[in-house]
């Protein structure tokens, strides 16, 4: 009772066998590669204009000067005091690089917080207006305001 009774799966038997899953296998994990090489990548500037019209470009804020936040309406969420005034920033690269200029921090729910000495990534419109977007959380220890994602 019980003679040659196994759990698990069976381990293929013949060569002919190992043989058709490799000859499926290697092709698929070269293509895998070449996909993948082809695909990664290539750690270009990321300044170039979209289709928009719109440029990403990186800027460093310089100071900030928080003003008192507008009282909210009934039903609306709070201004959180943090997002409420301007900000200065360097702009790192593109037409106006080394420039200051004063922009209004982002508020609303939601709004991140920014202080001095942050890298951020700034909106620059086909008018040539700025908007802070985003920190650059791709910038490493001093980098100063140039997008280097892939350092």
């Amino acid at each position: 009772m019980g003679a040659n009774h196994a759990h698990g799966t069976a381990v293929p038997s013949s060569r002919r066998t190992v043989v058709a899953g490799l000859a499926v296998l290697v092709p698929l994990a070269v293509v895998t590669l070449i996909a993948l090489v082809w695909l990664w990548p290539s750690g270009g500037k990321e300044a170039a204009p979209a289709q928009s019209g719109v440029q990403r470009l990186s800027g460093t804020v310089v100071g900030v000067t928080l003003k008192t936040c507008p009282a909210a309406t009934e039903g609306t969420p709070q201004h959180d005091p943090a997002t409420c005034g301007n900000a200065v920033v360097k702009v790192g690269e593109g037409p106006d690089e080394g420039q200051d200029v004063e922009l209004r921090l982002p508020s609303g729910p939601g709004a991140q917080h920014f202080g001095t000495g942050d890298d951020v990534i700034l909106l620059r419109g086909a008018d040539g207006a700025y908007q802070i977007s985003d920190h650059d959380r791709g910038c490493r220890c001093g980098c100063s305001g140039r997008l280097s994602r892939w350092r």
